[in-house]
């Protein structure tokens, strides 16, 4: 009989994880409970507890000594419910010990309980043993905790995103400001927050206090900031504007000193985004295959940087599925027998890995590759351009997938490539298409 890739892959998981004792863990905060199964999936010892300490780890360790001396012939694998951050140092502590662990969603060990005694209840050791009996039975993922500069790649992508949050909010913050204090600056500057803008901002915020200001000099002031970029006719409206603006006049002291404060903060933050790159490019050296990560057309360094802190190291990835569904982008649909549902993305993976994914393909299909053509194709069956990206990051991952493996950068298809023609005339249909519909 002729089984299908999921059926395979279970049985391989439950192939791997035969004939192994299990060592259930069901961490928390302070204690984790821990049910230790025979390969028979019967459990050894009663269920106990150990403190979320380094004496507690110890403890643990001893017991397993034990159960080593009882059964000398058979490895012992950990299977642990991935429950926040808690579980992160019982895992490196005994990872640097030889011990392989294997993951089960909580989703499962939730979905679990009423068929363990049919009830709902919950409590520490039927939560072990069921997280015991689901690893035996292949329901598990496979550990890809990052390692090495990966784990620091991680951390840094981390704090990217906390500080890119950070600037949206000071952001917001200074918009609502200007928004009563100066609307029309606003609407004189296209990014109220360019390096002239907030120039301006830190100078004269208000209108009376742009009043009072030489303009020459301010415009000479800008030039130089700007280098030369910026039209010194917008300086000379700001006075214009500055004298018929509608902004309130009552509280001006105390929100100059929040805008003051908002600003300080945001550069503060664009500071320590320069340093995060800086660090960024410096491990990304240690990593052989970035610059072929590199190659590909809408890829930076920032990008790569969150990409590998999410996945880990790529090259430990069997296929493209693996990712996919790492990410949360494998596709899951309702089959009643009679009529199967539209398919969508199950967004049962790492979010952040997704975003970064939706990103880089977003620009990635602007250039000539497969990833681009299944766009136009999707776009041509008047699907969402969002929807569209989403169908396309596949692509972009098995590109990204061939270039690491095969150790190459990536090459860019010649005018004359079929792959260019097609997505020619695909555009063409799509211009077409769409330029009636306007």
């Amino acid at each position: 009989m002729k089984l299908s890739k999921t059926q395979k892959r279970l049985l391989e998981k439950r192939e791997q994880i035969k004939n192994k004792i299990i060592i259930a863990v069901d961490p928390s905060s302070k204690k984790h409970q821990i049910e230790i199964l025979s390969p028979e999936v019967v459990p050894i010892m009663r269920s106990f507890s150990i403190f979320n300490t380094g004496e507690g780890f110890k403890k643990l360790a001893r017991k397993l000594e034990g159960v080593k001396k009882q059964y000398p012939s058979f490895e012992m694998v950990f299977a642990i419910e991935p429950s926040s951050h808690y579980w992160l140092n019982l895992l490196f502590f005994f990872k640097k010990r030889g011990y392989i662990f294997y993951l089960v969603p909580g989703l499962f060990v939730k979905r679990s309980r009423e068929i363990e005694d049919h009830t709902s209840r919950q409590d520490d050791p039927k939560d072990a043993h069921i997280i015991g009996e689901l690893a035996s039975r292949g329901k598990y993922s496979e550990e890809h905790q990052p390692q090495g500069v990966f784990a620091e790649l991680r951390n840094l992508s981390d704090a990217w995103f906390e500080i890119s949050q950070e600037m949206v909010t000071h952001r917001l913050r200074m918009r609502a400001i200007l928004d009563k204090y100066f609307p029309e600056f606003l609407k004189l500057f296209c990014d109220f927050l360019g390096a002239t803008a907030r120039f301006l901002l830190s100078t004269c915020p208000f209108p009376a206090e742009v009043l009072q200001q030489d303009i020459e000099h301010l415009k000479q002031q800008a030039l130089r900031i700007s280098r030369s970029m910026i039209d010194t006719q917008k300086i000379s409206k700001l006075q214009t504007v500055a004298i018929s603006s509608v902004g309130i006049e009552e509280g001006v002291d105390t929100a100059r000193f929040k805008l003051n404060q908002y600003l300080e903060k945001y550069e503060l933050c664009k500071k320590h985004q320069k340093q995060i790159l800086s660090q960024i490019k410096s491990y990304l050296k240690e990593v052989e295959y970035s610059p072929y990560l590199l190659s590909l057309p809408g890829v930076g360094y920032v990008s790569i940087a969150i990409l590998l802190g999410q996945t880990g190291d790529l090259l430990k990835y069997n296929s493209v599925a693996d990712i996919m569904s790492y990410a949360g982008l494998d596709l899951i649909y309702c089959d009643s027998g009679y009529k199967r549902g539209s398919r969508r993305i199950s967004k049962r993976g790492r979010p952040r890995l997704r975003l970064i994914l939706f990103r880089i393909t977003l620009g990635f299909v602007r250039h000539n590759n497969i990833a681009r053509r299944k766009y136009l194709k999707q776009r041509l069956k008047d699907k969402p351009a969002t929807q569209a990206i989403v169908s396309s990051i596949s692509f972009f991952v098995r590109v990204m997938f061939s270039v690491v493996k095969e150790k190459r950068a990536y090459i860019r298809p010649a005018a004359s490539d079929p792959l260019v023609q097609e997505i020619q005339e695909l555009e063409a249909q799509f211009n077409k298409k769409y330029k009636k519909a306007a």
